[in-house]
């Protein structure tokens, strides 16, 4: 009997070894440390709960692959509940969804966690401040991508690239760092970058073969190299006025791009920036110092004009072997040497004569004239024009039949005047306006300290208004010394030096503006006036002993090419602040008296640096916004405060990192090199 058990017992097992076994796979199960994770068979639909990260995982051919890896072929709808604060590395790699949804507590999106998924449209929630690298690459689906603007400040590398359907982003309005090839070939149509994203990184939208214009925002300072190489339909696009670099190869095979106008801003144009595009026809800002090689290689320019501006052009303008580009430009200068036998001279537009309400500029056979740059006449005369006011004016050669007219100058600033002719050199006094005219350079010689000297003595009590026009040089001594009415002075440009002791004791001068063109100002030349608040000097290379001495002063800014700062310039002036953006050659020990309250503003390792040290006295450098002698993230997030949200510092004066008298994104632009080179 019991043998016939056993027998029964075994062949039962037999049978069932022979049964198909089914195994249920596991639908829910934790994520994080505490997140969890259901997945409804029925809808499709994947849930992510609870508060905190997400755990990173791997790619499919590593041990850590994510818990819901069974059901990715089934999984239509992805849900992140709020609470969710990051989504892991590989998370959704390669699933094809049709619907994600993220929460509003979502900060990270983790490297690779979309890439080669069914993402049709994503809206990134305010809180997110990272989308890693790769997070989104090559969906092949995905058609719009929204920024809600909030926190957001890095899109790392690679991040949309090759989504190839995707036409529409619009970028958030906060500092985002755009990584190297953030949406390279996607097929974007149009582009707006707005101006708070101050750099445009290293192929960021290389080979949008569909992108047809960009625009970008005052506030854009850097364009990385091969930004936008390869964006074949690129027929437009609008630089901004602050933009200082185009990177190698920032544009090259652009080839429906045939116009360019560069803005005044630029100063660096990297190698190949346009080669291999479309550009006909370029137009240089006027401040542009560095061209690098090939620039325009195999391209169908022909001509342009090189201004003077430009000090460095090696190869700049080579092309191929079978086209040759024509170098207008001012004689003597770069673009000479730059076009060789290539060389046509073109002079900026000059005065002849400035009246009342015209304008005569210099004329010459061949040339013709304009006001903005378009529309063009043969005549250098301007008439119909507002007294003191400034004008723009261009030239260029006129179209001939055997060639097209040339490229244009870079643009020259004429201001009419508010007196008679150029050329007449009087001086009038008018007693309604209590204003003394002097015009010309007859009346600007030098005189004695005795005030009896001068032409208008007789009025010394009584000139309210000082205007000197159409004249150019010194000022000479003692010309306007002891005019103990004199409120306000206006000089014209063409003005080089401030003679000694010009405006010596006229107590009742509070503010004075120097031309660019004045260089020099004379010994005592305003000693005893009544000047104070800031004074900009920023034209100034030479600044004479004494010469604002016992004035009202608190500020004080110097050239960058400043080489004398005289013995007692400043005494008694109670100056609170000295900026120099450049280095001093000589700064006298007693430049600024005893006054122990002034203080040193210059860049790291200047020589007003070691005068401060050398005198006792405090220095700060531009751009330490903190006041500790370094660059750090600490003095980056302060001065985005200011420039985002109006947040006030102790010293906004550092805040000028480039220390050019002004607090906007190039300041952060310069702000970030700085710390970088620390």
């Amino acid at each position: 009997m019991q043998k016939k058990i056993i027998l029964l017992f075994l062949s039962a097992l037999l049978i069932c070894s022979a049964l198909p076994v089914t195994v249920f796979a596991v639908s829910e199960g934790k994520c994080g440390d505490s997140l969890f994770w259901s997945f409804d068979s029925k809808t499709g639909t994947l849930t992510i709960s609870g508060s905190g990260d997400m755990y990173d995982y791997g790619s499919g051919n590593e041990p850590r692959r994510t818990p819901w890896y069974d059901y990715e072929e089934k999984i239509k709808h992805i849900n992140i509940g709020e609470g969710v604060t990051s989504v892991g590395d590989f998370a959704f790699r390669g699933v094809y969804f049709e619907t994600v949804d993220f929460p509003d507590t979502l900060v990270r999106i983790g490297e690779h966690s979309f890439s080669s998924s069914g993402a049709v449209s994503v809206t990134i929630p305010a809180g997110v401040e990272t989308i890693e690298a790769y997070a989104l690459l090559s969906c092949d689906r995905l058609s719009s991508v929204y920024f809600e603007t909030g926190r957001l400040k890095t899109i790392g590398d690679s991040a949309f690239s090759s989504c190839t359907r995707l036409e529409s982003v619009r970028l958030p309005q906060s500092d985002v760092s755009l990584g190297k090839q953030s949406f390279e070939m996607t097929g974007l149509k149009e582009l707006y970058i707005p101006g708070e994203i101050t750099h445009i990184s290293a192929g960021a939208f290389q080979q949008c073969k569909s992108l047809a214009s960009v625009t970008l925002e005052d506030g854009v300072a850097v364009i990385g190299d091969s930004a936008f190489s390869g964006c074949i339909s690129l027929s437009s696009v609008a630089f901004p006025e602050t933009l200082l670099s185009l990177g190698d190869s920032a544009f090259g095979l652009c080839s429906s791009l045939e116009s360019v106008r560069l803005p005044d801003s630029l100063i660096e144009i990297g190698s190949q920036a346009f080669s291999a595009s479309g550009v006909k026809d370029v137009i240089f800002g006027c401040n542009i110092e560095k061209i690098g090689a090939f620039v325009f290689y195999s391209t169908p320019l022909n001509a342009v004009f090189l201004p003077p501006s430009a000090v460095y052009t090696e190869q700049a303008f080579d092309n191929a072997a079978d086209s040759i580009i024509t170098i207008y430009g001012v004689p003597g200068s770069m673009a000479e040497v730059t076009g060789g036998k290539n060389f046509i001279p073109l002079d900026l537009p000059a005065a002849e004569k400035t009246g009342l309400t015209e304008i005569t500029l210099v004329s010459r056979d061949g040339l013709e004239y304009s006001t903005d740059g378009e529309s063009w006449q043969s005549s250098p005369v301007f008439s119909g024009l507002e007294p003191d006011t400034e004008y723009t004016f261009y030239q260029r050669y006129a179209a001939t039949e055997a060639a097209d007219a040339s490229p244009r100058t870079t643009p020259s600033v004429i201001k009419t005047n508010a007196g008679e002719s150029a050329g007449e050199d009087y001086w009038e006094y008018d007693p309604a306006s209590e204003t003394l005219t002097v015009c010309g350079n007859t009346y600007l010689c030098d005189y004695t300290s005795d005030y009896r000297a001068q032409d208008w003595s007789d009025l010394k009590n009584k000139i309210k208004k000082l205007e000197i026009i159409n004249a150019e040089g010194k000022i000479g001594s003692f010309a306007f010394s002891k005019l103990t009415s004199l409120e306000e002075v206006s000089l014209c440009e063409g003005i080089t030096a401030v003679g000694d002791g010009a405006f010596e004791n006229s107590v009742s001068l509070a503010g004075i503006f120097l031309p660019q063109t004045v260089t020099e100002v004379g010994n005592y030349a305003f000693c005893n006036s009544g000047l104070k608040g800031a004074l900009d000097l920023s034209g100034v290379s030479v600044i004479g002993d004494g010469a604002f001495m016992n004035t009202q002063l608190n500020e004080a800014r110097f050239s960058e090419s400043t080489v004398y700062l005289g013995f007692g310039a400043f005494e008694g002036a109670g100056l609170q602040k000295a900026l120099f953006s450049g280095n001093a050659e000589f700064i006298a020990k007693t430049a600024f008296g005893n006054n122990a309250r002034t203080v040193i503003y210059c860049g790291r390792g200047a020589s007003a640096e070691k005068y401060a040290a050398e005198n006792g006295m405090e220095c700060r450098y531009f751009g330490d916004l903190d006041s500790d002698g370094l660059f750090t993230a600490a003095d980056l997030l302060l001065l985005k405060r200011i420039l985002l949200n109006g947040e006030a510092v102790s010293d906004p004066t550092a805040s000028d990192a480039n220390a050019d008298g002004s607090v906007n994104m190039l300041d952060l632009v310069r702000l970030k090199k700085l710390a970088a080179e620390i």
